[in-house]
């Protein structure tokens, strides 16, 4: 379907709530920006291309079968300030149809799973209420022609919701990031770390050929100073991730004991790496929600690759 014929004929059920909090849920502006309104199960191929480098396809025509990380049941103790009570309530006020506690109880769940990836827990904090937040204020809806420039700043990160894009560095290094069926991307991309002095090492990254009304960027600053292992890289606050990833998983409409209709591909992108030529500079995982009778995402089938090499990462989660 083409965007300028009707782009909003194939929202789901769930965004007639969404649409009041458009802010507040990127990831469905995303869902909502495909170019074919047709919902289908879709597992297809991870691929991506480069116009300034060409990276390498895997071997194999398949994907291999996604790993599950288990369900889990541990709950969060509630923290001095509670983060997740806070991301909550902001995600309930778009989905009136939840309970704050409902919400809280998604998230923490979310959070549990997620810290089980160790490509995730690379950019993302593995302890709560720490990391760095993005604020609602400096984030907004593409709703104008690319392109555009995306600020990574030093010591943060910059962050993408899509359905589709072209991504370019400042060394000229492109990503191609294509509309896939049933599919949401949410992008990451890590500044190069504070150096303590007074140098500017913020990069502007180049955006384009995305779905204009569909798309939406921001980025983190360190407002709050929160506690962040920079050796490491864990910059992203873990509660904020979860509820990117639920907002991702509840834009579809038919959600399941087996699962939803949305993909979410997650790119994690380390801009430092990509200036220097880092083959561990983009990773990319692709998160298959499976829901309970409760509708409730308790498991995450996923699939790591190194977007450089082309290699699939092994997991430890036993799958058994």
């Amino acid at each position: 379907m083409n965007h300028s014929e009707n782009p909003q004929s194939h929202l789901p059920k769930s965004a007639i709530f969404a649409m009041v909090g458009a802010l507040a849920s990127p990831a469905l502006l995303a869902a909502c920006g495909n170019d074919n309104g047709a919902i289908e199960a879709s597992t297809s191929t991870i691929s991506s291309t480069s116009t300034t480098e060409v990276l390498p396809t895997t071997t194999s025509s398949t994907l291999p079968e996604a790993t599950t990380i288990p369900e889990t049941t541990t709950t969060t103790e509630a923290l001095p300030t509670d983060r997740f009570e806070y991301y909550a309530k902001d995600f309930q006020e778009a989905y009136p149809e939840l309970t704050k506690e409902q919400v809280k109880g998604e998230l923490e769940n979310l959070a549990g799973l997620v810290t089980q990836i160790e490509p995730v827990m690379n950019f993302v904090a593995s302890t709560t209420n720490s990391g760095i937040e993005r604020d609602p204020g400096t984030g907004h809806p593409l709703d104008y022609e690319g392109p555009v420039i995306v600020n990574a700043p030093e010591g943060a990160y910059a962050y993408l919701s899509h359905g589709r894009g072209t991504l370019t560095a400042p060394n000229g290094f492109q990503i191609e990031l294509p509309w896939k069926e049933n599919n949401v991307y949410l992008t990451y991309i890590r500044g190069v770390a504070d150096d303590g002095t007074s140098a500017d090492l913020n990069q502007g990254w180049k955006f384009n050929k995305f779905a204009v009304g569909f798309a939406y960027k921001n980025h983190a600053a360190d407002t709050r100073h929160e506690e962040v292992n920079t050796d490491n890289g864990q910059i992203i606050n873990l509660e904020q991730f979860s509820q990117d990833m639920l907002y991702a998983a509840m834009s579809g409409t038919n959600c399941g004991a087996t699962g939803c209709e949305y993909t979410i591909t997650t790119d994690f992108i380390d801009a430092k790496g990509i200036e220097n030529g880092d083959e561990n500079a983009w990773t990319r995982v692709t998160f298959y929600p499976i829901y309970g009778e409760d509708n409730v995402v308790n498991k995450l089938a996923y699939v790591a690759i190194n977007m450089i090499t082309g290699e699939f990462l092994p997991t430890p989660i036993n799958n058994s």
